[in-house]
């Protein structure tokens, strides 16, 4: 069949095509240009010269304008190539001679734009991507460096920049502004993420400080004063209104030994905060002397105060085995208190006798308590526990020796079996602070079981000692776990060395005090360093293909 063969205007490709197609638009397989196919007669008088370009290479409706590309490289605009012209134009053998493009040299058909900006996005990504991941090691370094020193080394940012440049440069090959904006924003925002990261850890130290202010309002001592602090602040009549209302209700609990929960409204919780920095606050103004002078005071207005309750468990049950030391009101009300020394619960009592008159019963038991227990010498309290827990197997009074018991009779192997198994995971709980998965398997029933069964084994062996012999216990057991907390709850020692630690770094535990150690001015020089860097090497690397 024959063909026309003929050369495209735009790129001069050689086309050949069935000449059945002449007078048809087509597109160039090589630049995708719009043409008409030459007629015969068209290609008699000038035969393989390009035909007229009768459509440009401009979108049409049905091929919409592409849309800019925010990884595009900044580079000018370039005419298309010129149509190609034959330097035989002139010459008598012009017919026979093929055309030939002066405007360029041959070479490989172009690469269509859509691929090439396909090529280009995924180049930036990729290395966007890998100077992330340059980033945040970077950070981690940094992060390591100040743990270990102590101190910042700001050049880090400097070289962060240079490496995240470099990446981002080699890999993604753009040096548009944007993708090299791009690249110094990360390393911008690495620098941010570290000092971030400085602020989180500073934080968490203040409220470390914080929680162990907070272990050490709880000890029995603070406890103690600030009972004491309120009821004297109501004498004094310092308060007034619901403040003096919730003072009345701490008061009567603590010396009564009540809970002050259960007096309690909203209007009180409301104030109750207020209350305890103004307790605080004059408490901090007075010394140790001035302060026990103020419990003796106390104990005066308050004859049914007992420091330690495990001492009023102990009479009270003491009281109960004497023959006409209670009436029979009392001594019901003694039989419900010390219920909890065999762990139960007098329900009968508590559900056939009036709130009010439970109140009263437990006063007046607590005044004859208190008359007995304050007369004692701390020996003759001590052995006073001991033989009430000679009858209450189930009692745990001494929490700290206790464990530190069981740790020693868990080194002997006194425990066989499922009781040995719940003996290790006891000691984990109480003495690492962990939780072992062991709680997890056990059934609710098992572990009441055991509890009872472990406490009973090791209140055997401690009923034999006295003060002494088990303080001594306890060091031995904190020998071999020195992070145990047991029973100190004043964290003097840790709130020392929290507060050292934050004088050191120069903060006073607030958020802008933690903010302004991480960040001085100086930061902004190896931020501005950093960013710079890492937009110049982009660049530079980005524009070596």
């Amino acid at each position: 069949m024959e063909r026309i063969k003929f050369r495209c205007p735009n790129c001069s490709k050689a086309l050949a095509i069935d000449a059945k197609h002449a007078g048809k638009q087509v597109a160039c397989p090589g630049c995708s240009t719009h043409l008409t196919i030459p007629t015969e007669s068209a290609l008699a008088t000038n035969p393989l010269e390009p035909a007229p370009q009768t459509a440009t290479a401009q979108p049409t409706a049905s091929q919409p304008a592409a849309q800019p590309n925010p990884f595009a490289i900044d580079t000018p605009q370039t005419n298309p190539v010129a149509p190609a012209t034959s330097p035989y134009a002139d010459s008598p053998y012009a017919s026979s001679m093929p055309a030939v493009n002066t405007a360029a040299s041959p070479g490989p058909t172009p690469a269509s734009p859509i691929a090439s900006a396909n090529t280009s996005i995924g180049k930036s990504i990729a290395g966007l991507v890998v100077a992330m991941l340059v980033a945040g090691v970077f950070t981690a370094i940094w992060l390591v460096v100040v743990a270990m020193s102590g101190y910042e080394l700001g050049i880090l940012a400097w070289g962060m920049g240079g490496a995240v440049g470099l990446v981002a440069g080699l890999i993604g090959r753009n040096p548009s502004s944007v993708y090299c904006g791009l690249a110094a924003a990360i390393a911008v925002m690495s620098v941010l993420a570290a000092k971030g990261i400085m602020i989180a850890v500073l934080m968490a130290m203040s409220w470390g400080a914080e929680f162990v202010m907070d272990l050490a309002d709880l000890s029995p001592e603070q406890e103690k004063f600030r009972a004491v602090m309120a009821d004297q602040m109501l004498v004094n009549g310092e308060l007034s209104g619901m403040e003096k209302q919730y003072a009345e209700a701490y008061v009567t609990a603590y010396f009564s030994g009540g809970d002050v929960y259960d007096e309690m409204t909203d209007e009180m919780y409301e104030v109750s905060d207020q209350v305890d920095e103004k307790i605080q606050a004059q408490l901090d103004l007075m010394s140790e002397p001035d302060q026990e002078l103020m419990c003796a005071a106390a104990r005066e207005r308050h004859p049914e105060w007992i420091e330690d309750h495990n001492h009023f468990l102990a009479i009270v049950d003491e009281m109960q085995h004497e023959e006409n030391a209670l009436t029979a009101e009392l001594a019901a009300h003694a039989k419900y208190e010390t219920a909890m020394l065999d762990n139960a619960w007098d329900d009968e009592y508590y559900e056939s006798v009036e709130g009010d008159e439970i109140t009263k019963r437990q006063r007046e038991l607590r005044v004859l308590a208190a008359k007995r227990v304050n007369a004692m010498d701390e020996s003759q309290r001590d052995q006073l526990v001991l033989t009430s827990l000679q009858r209450h197997l189930s009692w745990n009074p001494f929490p700290d020796a206790h464990n530190a018991m069981l740790e020693k009779m868990h080194g002997e192997g006194v425990f066989t079996g499922p009781m040995a198994e719940h003996a290790k995971a006891t000691i984990e709980y109480e003495m690492t602070d962990g939780y072992p998965d062991y709680f997890d398997e056990i059934s609710e029933e098992d572990m009441e079981s055991r509890d009872e069964q472990l406490v009973k084994m090791v209140n055997e062996r401690l009923i034999s000692l006295d003060a002494a012999a088990r303080q001594a216990l306890i060091a031995d057991a904190e020998s071999r776990y020195p992070d145990w907390y047991h029973g100190n709850m004043t964290g003097d020692a840790d709130l020392q060395e929290l507060q050292e630690a934050m004088d050191e770094i120069g903060t006073d535990g607030s958020f802008r005090g933690n903010f302004l150690a991480v960040f001085s001015f100086m930061d902004l020089l190896w931020l501005f360093l950093g960013a710079s860097t890492a937009f110049g090497t982009a660049r530079r690397y980005g524009m070596n293909e």
